[in-house]
């Protein structure tokens, strides 16, 4: 999610000519901060709270070994495929073909 996030971050940046890109990644260089970045230049995300879907139980699991329940799990990974469908075609058609879907 983090990279695709920055790919198209990166794009878009680009296509709107800003010419500090490098800068405004390593500013909001946390996922939080990507996901920031991603709507003040425009991207179109979906809107909903990922730092509730996500980010927090991502970090629960990094930082307190805090491991997710399955419903929980299903929920990020939900809002991950999500994501990576809308801004990162390929990966998640790489995802879908090695789960069987």
């Amino acid at each position: 999610m983090e990279v695709s996030l920055t790919e198209c971050a990166r794009k878009k940046m680009e296509e709107q000519g800003i010419t500090f890109r490098e800068q405004l990644l390593q500013r909001f260089r946390m996922l939080g901060g990507r996901l920031e970045l991603a709507r003040i230049i425009g991207l179109p995300l979906p809107e909903k709270d990922y730092v509730k879907l996500v980010i927090n139980p991502r970090n629960d699991v990094i930082h307190r070994a805090d491991f997710a329940n399955r419903g929980l799990a299903n929920q990020v990974i939900s809002a991950v495929k999500e994501l990576l469908k809308l801004f990162s075609p390929c990966i998640h058609e790489d995802i879908m073909v090695n789960n069987g879907q």
